[in-house]
């Protein structure tokens, strides 16, 4: 009801100003999860980083050539499909373009969303090392379950569920809703 409400009253302006808030809430959020896991490590964010550092979490470049791992070019191919997946065929995305005033300012809006998800990333990448961390110096049995279960993918909702403040963990679970 309220999404229908911003864009009946605000029409793609509003549907804007909803991402954008969405953006900040997301980009809030992730930095407040570094906060937050570092905070509970030894050291703070100094003795997290070292941690990782120690255990190679900050070797991005793994050039072997292997396609059964994790390398540069596993990641390299999967980014490339992702990226052109969802230029081209994300809805979200492709209704930005179709309702900007020329080609132009379409393909600036493109450029802009492709640039700003680097630093997007790059703090989630944090957010991950720093939970590998976290759960090191506090070893919890559910988080244990799910990396023997292999699915890390649910460790940051537990994460944000347990650990994080009531209010806070909802304006971050906000800012992660349809995030791509």
């Amino acid at each position: 009801m309220i999404t229908v409400a911003y864009t009946v009253a605000g029409g793609m302006e509003g549907i804007i100003w909803n991402d954008v808030v969405q953006t900040v809430l997301f980009f809030l959020g992730g930095l407040l999860a570094v906060f937050v896991a570092s905070h509970a490590v030894p050291g703070g964010l100094a003795g997290t980083l070292s941690g990782a550092l120690e255990q190679g979490k900050f070797k991005l470049l793994d050039f072997s050539p292997s396609f059964s791992q994790a390398g540069f070019y596993v990641l390299f191919l999967s980014g490339l499909v992702n990226f052109f997946y969802f230029l081209a065929g994300n809805q979200n995305q492709v209704q930005r373009y179709l309702c900007a005033p020329d080609e132009k300012q379409a393909r600036n809006a493109a450029l802009l969303g492709s640039l700003a998800s680097v630093p997007i990333w790059a703090l989630f990448l944090l957010v991950g090392t720093c939970l590998f961390i976290y759960f090191q110096h506090n070893p919890d049995a559910t988080v244990a379950g799910f990396v023997a279960e292999q699915k890390p993918d649910k460790v940051f909702p537990y994460f944000i569920a347990t650990k994080l403040p009531a209010g806070v963990a909802g304006l971050v679970l906000a800012g992660l809703w349809q995030r791509p």
